[in-house]
């Protein structure tokens, strides 16, 4: 009797999955240390954590939290995937994941609001491996 194994992409998956394990992914969503000056002359990336955080005389407005709380439930599926993208698709990381990004960073430019904090507003940028999405 003759067993014949015929190779239906197993190979090409099981390498794509090895070359995955192997590359770190840094997703990223918010205001970014090379963010820039705010008009006040205040590093943006500061001024953010003011608005994060709030001070003695600011209350706080949770931009980045409140994005991370609301989506908590929808992060890890849509993080799986973007996993499953690369492996099974062949997807390059960045385009795989930028969804997860964009999803973040649009929803924490509509929690900043664009008016007073125009430039925290424009400076809030999504990141795949430091690259801009």
């Amino acid at each position: 009797m003759t067993v014949r194994d015929t190779d239906r992409g197993a190979r090409a998956l099981t390498g794509r999955l090895e070359r995955l394990a192997r590359t770190e992914v840094h997703v990223t969503a918010g205001v970014h240390e090379d963010a820039g000056t705010h008009p006040s002359g205040l590093p943006v990336a500061e001024l953010a954590g003011i608005v994060e955080f709030g001070t003695d005389k600011v209350p706080p407005r949770p931009f980045v939290r409140g994005a991370v709380d609301d989506a908590e439930t929808t992060l890890e599926r849509d993080l799986a995937q973007a996993t499953e993208r690369v492996a099974r698709q062949g997807t390059p990381i960045p385009n795989a994941f930028s969804g997860v990004a964009t999803k973040l960073r649009d929803d924490m430019k509509r929690r900043v609001g664009s008016g007073e904090t125009g430039t925290l507003h424009d400076s809030i940028e999504a990141k795949v491996n430091g690259g801009a999405v």
